[in-house]
């Protein structure tokens, strides 16, 4: 038998509240792994997660994989375990400072925060997470002597879960999800936003999020729509402003009440 232990909201989600004359009401979300997150990790082909880097911007990657590529251990611990991309996913550079030789990564203290969504958009679920990081590692595949570095590692990340929600399928578009091997390459290392990335932007229908509550805590989620629901404002050398329709399907209050205060 296990029991949700439900937390306060926090300022920004007050904020939220109070913006949009929301009614009082309990929060949803819970201080452990629940049954229905334990059970989405197992199932579900892509995770989402953020975290903080060293100026604590958020930054946010999707990772994938054969169902069971993340999974939890016991005691609202999980572990996860697929190939990344090594080179330029920002998420792996953080928490692992470019450490690619398999070398164990141990947190000290509290660890650093982690946000995380699992979701299927086959079956139009998601669930989230967040945590605190225990240990990881990332280890190279393939022989950059031989000429077979394609810049891929294989990550096993353990992280301790502080909260978990699970959210409703709004604005969910189903999909098939099939693994697919990553091939990184850098298109861009400019806040100019060049016409591969404009087109995406003009056929997607979703994009993942994170933000954080100072160093409290953090949410990654996700925001979905009509393709091309994510407008350019502008895109200038200085960086790319975009704009999108705040869906009531996509209110949840962690995101924006986040935005609000940090």
């Amino acid at each position: 038998m296990s029991f949700s232990v439900g937390l306060p909201w926090n300022e920004g989600e007050e904020r939220m509240h109070s913006l949009l004359h929301v009614p009082e009401q309990d929060n949803p979300t819970s201080a452990m792994l629940i049954p229905r997150a334990a059970q989405m990790l197992q199932q579900a082909p892509l995770l989402a997660l953020g975290t903080l880097d060293s100026q604590d911007r958020p930054w946010t990657t999707i990772w994938g994989g054969e169902s069971g590529f993340s999974r939890p251990l016991g005691n609202s611990i999980i572990g996860i375990r697929t190939l990344v991309d090594r080179k330029y996913d920002p998420v792996v550079e953080t928490l692992f400072h470019g450490n690619v030789d398999g070398e164990v990564v141990r947190e000290e203290g509290k660890g650093r925060m982690v946000g995380g969504l699992t979701i299927d958009l086959e079956s139009r679920k998601r669930v989230k997470l967040y945590g605190r990081m225990v240990a990881g590692a990332v280890s190279t595949v393939g022989d950059e002597k031989e000429g077979d570095d394609r810049g891929r590692g294989e990550v096993q990340l353990v992280v301790r879960i502080e909260q978990s929600l699970g959210n409703c399928p709004k604005y969910l578009n189903k999909k098939t999800i099939h693994p697919a091997a990553a091939l990184p390459a850098l298109l861009s290392d400019s806040p100019h936003l060049p016409p591969a990335a404009l087109a995406l932007l003009a056929k997607a229908d979703l994009f993942f999020i994170s933000s954080s509550n100072s160093s409290h805590d953090m949410d990654t989620n996700h925001r979905g729509g009509p393709p091309g629901f994510v407008r350019v404002l502008s895109n200038t050398a200085a960086g790319a402003v975009l704009i999108y329709p705040e869906y009531s399907g996509n209110r949840l209050y962690q995101t924006l009440g986040n935005l609000q205060i940090t």
